[in-house]
């Protein structure tokens, strides 16, 4: 019986290999293609290059204004290709961003793999994976000077290590997926989910144990959790004097009564028109339906 799972053991790690090889050689081939072939960056990629080129002179403007882990990994990457350029061009400021976003991505994919194989066997892991390496959307965004990609990689990373933790009863990875998430969200402050994630598993856990973790060993999980998650968050906050993302603290702040009373005021003037202009709202309103439907199929299709 030992021997057969030892032998078994090996086969899988080589199946896993095969099918990580194929999936990384195909994003590697169709990345390359697109950043060759491509002629602009998107406008947000000339803003990321504008925050890593700032980050030799005002690094403390960059980390204020704007999460700067993206432009940080330009920069770093950037600092490396001068050694052997001096006097690096616009040009392989561009080239180096995209090259970082395809490397994100390529590294993304293994994470990504390896969850799928938790949850639906490896062939479908890999199936689901080449669908997603060659849809539109992904694919662009993987070759562009973007931060969805280096985002997602570390959310992948992160997700990977929560469900070993929980899977093995290894409480210390989930001190892996803190680090992880503060590192994460100095990219995208979505990273954050992963907090959520973590801190709602443990307290259903605390409350009525039954799996391979102790009381004792899910307390360690959670202190060692929050450790992880300040050695990067604590630093970046104190610089930029908040943790909440801005768009999220206008969204809070924002005056609700004056939402109410607009949403009154507009409901009061539909209710008031005349039925002949009614029904021609009303025909103008469902073809604008059927166009939303259209395209959100159509965007579903591409990403």
């Amino acid at each position: 019986m030992i021997a057969i799972k030892f032998k078994a053991e090996p086969r899988r790690h080589q199946e896993d290999a095969v099918y990580l090889i194929i999936l990384l050689f195909i994003a590697f081939l169709l990345g390359v293609y697109l950043i060759v072939t491509a002629v602009l960056v998107s406008q947000d990629g000339i803003y990321y290059i504008e925050r890593a080129q700032k980050f030799s002179s005002d690094p403390s403007s960059v980390i204020i204004s704007h999460p700067p882990g993206y432009p940080f990994i330009i920069f770093i990457a950037h600092k490396f290709v001068g050694l052997f350029d001096g006097n690096p061009s616009a040009q392989i400021w561009v080239y180096t961003a995209q090259s970082m976003t395809l490397l994100c991505r390529l590294l993304a994919i293994i994470p990504l793999y390896f969850i799928g194989k938790l949850f639906v066997g490896p062939r479908n892991s890999f199936w689901a994976l080449l669908i997603l390496i060659l849809l539109p959307y992904p694919a662009e965004f993987g070759s562009d000077v973007l931060r969805d990609w280096p985002h997602l990689l570390f959310l992948a990373v992160g997700f990977l290590f929560l469900i070993w933790g929980i899977q093995q009863g290894k409480w210390w990875f989930l001190g892996i997926t803190g680090l992880v998430a503060g590192l994460g969200f100095t990219i995208r402050p979505e990273c954050a989910q992963l907090l959520v994630y973590s801190i709602l598993w443990l307290c259903i856990k605390l409350l009525k144990p039954n799996c391979n973790m102790s009381r004792a060993k899910l307390l360690c999980a959670l202190f060692i959790l929050l450790i992880g998650l300040a050695l990067p968050l604590a630093p970046y906050a104190q610089e930029r004097g908040r943790i909440i993302p801005l768009k999220l603290r206008q969204l809070i702040d924002s005056p609700k009564e004056h939402t109410v009373s607009h949403f009154h005021a507009q409901s009061e003037q539909e209710v008031n028109i005349d039925s002949h202009n009614g029904i021609y709202r009303i025909i103008s309103l469902f073809g604008d339906i059927i166009k939303a439907i259209g395209r959100i199929i159509g965007e579903i299709s591409e990403n």
